[in-house]
């Protein structure tokens, strides 16, 4: 069965700029809603190689050393700590507001329809919390029972209380977190769909900062050391956004702010003294979307409106949903789809989870092409270099953030580009730097096969441009 949902797909030639877009399928599967070269999907893994571009960009302007190992970075591990202590308060500080809102609906409402209703459903009370008579508003009894719970709008992750930055990271480079050869674990469990949200760079390493390396043992070695391994992980990009944080901390110390008061409760005096880096984020979009006009790509946040945000869509292996509630005229590759779950991706930004259009991420890979590409060619270079053999792997085709394919006969030179696949949505960024010619590929259903038809599309602009030259 083919890819559901909705495509979109553009190109970009390096002597012409973005010369196509197109879009088949639905934004919208339930409202029959067309997908069109606007609306904005889940680029899931490419976000790897817009955050290895942008470390390789502040690389060349002196900011950062991606060779550099973290323990030797100073105040890496101070900023750290500052932003999990900054996190606290924020926590704390978003609690007082969600309490003050409930107790203000209970004063209102005498308790309100929330707890009339979790009552009824509830009949069989604790013995602590057995109906009685209460005191509402002052004025007026209710025989309403106590309320058995306090409603949050999220569920947070818990913060250590005296957070210690691990020492055994502290021989890492950036070089390694962005070429998968640190040892950093992949996802457990379900972190590849959390919905709890972090509100710093830095609480987003909590899942997994405390683990020890993955390693490999060598046992051609007599002393039984244990060997780098090549470990893809979008972990790895999660520590490597706050390695560039840091970096770009000590290297402009003026960059560094105060905790953000989003909500206006006041913090305590020691943490308005607290001093935090500039986040990943702001680094992304100054440094790079903003350069390249990629006015429609950003990090996905999980709790506000997106203008043109296609829906997302999973094909389950099971349970089915019945033929009976699908919509009519349904398509035969949409049948089996159901929506993807709520998931916030704001931890996993650097890995995957930016938002964008297939216009911009083509206008990404074309900016890496030509004598004025957005990085030196030496950068590039080392971009899209094959790691070769790691550990016990003889030969490993991932540069920094890129994979390097292999040959295609119609096609000259290196072709470099990355998959994604994230909760809902599947990608394909090309890029044939000795063609001119970049395609990128986005869909809103996950585990759709995009690779071969990037090639193709790649192929029909090589002989277009072909004969726009003969002409």
């Amino acid at each position: 069965m083919g890819c559901g949902g909705g495509v979109a797909e553009a190109a970009y030639i390096h002597s012409l700029g973005l010369v196509w877009e197109g879009s088949a399928g639905f934004a919208d599967v339930e409202l029959q809603v067309p997908m069109n070269p606007d609306h904005k999907m889940r680029i899931a893994s490419i976000s790897k190689s817009l955050t290895s571009v942008l470390a390789m960009k502040l690389h060349e302007e002196g900011a950062i050393d991606l060779d550099a190992p973290v323990g030797s970075i100073p105040e890496l591990k101070s900023l750290w700590t500052a932003s999990i202590e900054a996190d606290r308060a924020l926590q704390h500080a978003i609690r007082e507001v969600e309490e003050r809102i409930n107790e203000s609906d209970m004063r209102r409402w005498g308790y309100g329809d929330l707890e009339v209703n979790v009552a009824k459903a509830v009949p069989k009370w604790p013995p602590d919390q057995q109906p009685q008579k209460v005191q509402s508003d002052g004025n007026s009894e209710s025989t309403l029972p106590p309320v058995p719970f306090r409603h949050s709008t999220r569920n947070w992750l818990p913060l250590p209380e005296n957070p210690r930055f691990p020492s055994h990271w502290d021989q890492v480079t950036l070089r390694q977190l962005l070429s998968h050869t640190a040892g950093v674990r992949h996802y457990v469990r379900d972190e590849f769909e959390s919905a709890l949200p972090y509100t710093s760079t830095a609480a987003a390493l909590l899942p997994f900062i405390y683990d020890a390396p993955v390693t490999e043992l060598d046992k051609k070695n007599a002393a039984k050391k244990e060997s780098p391994i090549f470990f893809y992980s979008t972990h790895s990009y999660t520590f490597a956004s706050f390695v560039i944080e840091a970096m770009y901390a000590a290297a402009y110390p003026k960059s560094k702010q105060a905790p953000r008061n989003v909500i206006g409760v006041d913090y305590p005096a020691e943490v308005k003294k607290l001093k935090i880096p500039r986040p990943f984020g702001a680094l992304m979009y100054e440094k790079l979307l903003a350069p390249l006009g990629m006015t429609a790509t950003q990090i996905e946040p999980a709790y506000s409106l997106v203008p043109n945000r296609a829906k997302h869509y999973l094909r389950p292996a099971w349970p089915r949903p019945s033929p009976t509630y699908l919509p009519p005229g349904t398509r035969e590759t949409d049948r089996g789809l159901v929506p993807a779950p709520f998931v916030d991706l704001a931890a996993k930004a650097a890995g995957g989870g930016y938002l964008s259009t297939a216009g911009d991420i083509a206008r990404f890979g074309g900016a890496l092409i030509g004598p004025h590409a957005f990085l030196k060619p030496s950068s590039l270079s080392q971009l899209w270099a094959p790691l070769g053999q790691v550990g016990s792997k003889r030969s490993i085709a991932y540069g920094l953030g890129w994979t390097i394919n292999k040959p295609d006969p119609r096609f000259k030179g290196r072709i470099v580009g990355h998959s994604g696949a994230g909760t809902g949505a599947s990608s394909y960024l090309l890029v044939l730097p000795d063609e001119g010619i970049a395609v990128a590929i986005l869909a809103n259903q996950n585990e759709c096969s995009l690779m071969s038809l990037s090639y193709d599309l790649a192929a029909e602009f090589k002989r277009f441009l072909e004969r726009e030259n003969r002409q």
